[in-house]
């Protein structure tokens, strides 16, 4: 068995050797071996827990061997060799135990690193994505303010018009309040005048009915003296 778990733990340290350092894609290989060992968990877990149990089979034999020889005061020399190959074998299974549970953690942080990774590259593109947004809302936002600046120039622009227009409007309402008064004088001038023209000729009438009929009267005051 000493062979066996010689290859064992070398296998072992080269499948480690792999985790931590990354040779072309062969960390990748690696990863999909452990996955389709780990599918079968219960036959994984079967063969550890037999390696565990002749583990402690062999300490204690190793346990056992010891007590033997304090009480002989020494080991015979088959004790000694069966001594050291039990301990062998239990540091060579320890070993590879030790380093299966090793690369099983490794494994487990390796598939949650790259689940990270892949996560970051996600959350990574959607803060380039949401930077990009934020570029873009800051130019729209650069382009509505400069078009609020031209359209308050424009309500500016058509406000000083619209005071220019009540300007000219009220101008205008003057000019026809004062034709309307100029007008309305010229009609009362001209009917004061029509009026007044119409005195003229009833006195200038009067006037001579008086003259004629004061004429009739010296005609006729003459003839009666003659």
């Amino acid at each position: 068995m000493i062979p066996l778990f010689f290859v064992v733990v070398c296998g072992e340290g080269l499948v480690a050797f792999l985790f931590m350092v990354k040779i072309g894609p062969l960390r990748e290989l690696v990863m999909k071996g452990l996955d389709e060992v780990k599918a079968r968990r219960g036959t994984v877990l079967t063969i550890a827990g037999t390696i565990f149990v002749i583990l402690l089979s062999c300490l204690f034999s190793v346990v056992g061997i010891q007590n033997k020889g304090s009480k002989h005061g020494a080991m015979a020399p088959m004790d000694q060799v069966i001594w050291r190959t039990n301990l062998l074998e239990a540091t060579l299974m320890g070993f590879s135990l030790f380093l299966g549970f090793l690369i099983d953690r490794m494994h487990h942080f390796m598939r949650r690193l790259s689940k990270l990774r892949s996560s970051t590259g996600v959350l990574t593109r959607e803060v380039e994505r949401l930077e990009r947004e934020k570029v873009r809302m800051r130019e729209m936002g650069e382009r509505a303010a400069e078009e609020a600046k031209q359209l308050q120039q424009e309500i500016s622009s058509l406000i000083d018009d619209l005071e220019m227009v009540k300007v000219r409007l009220r101008r205008r309402t003057c000019c026809s309040r004062r034709l309307r008064l100029t007008s309305s004088l010229c009609r009362n001038k001209r009917r004061i005048f029509c009026s007044s023209t119409t005195v003229i000729s009833k006195i200038t009438r009067f006037c001579r009915f008086r003259l004629l009929d004061s004429m009739a009267e010296s005609e006729d005051s003459l003839g009666g003296i003659n």
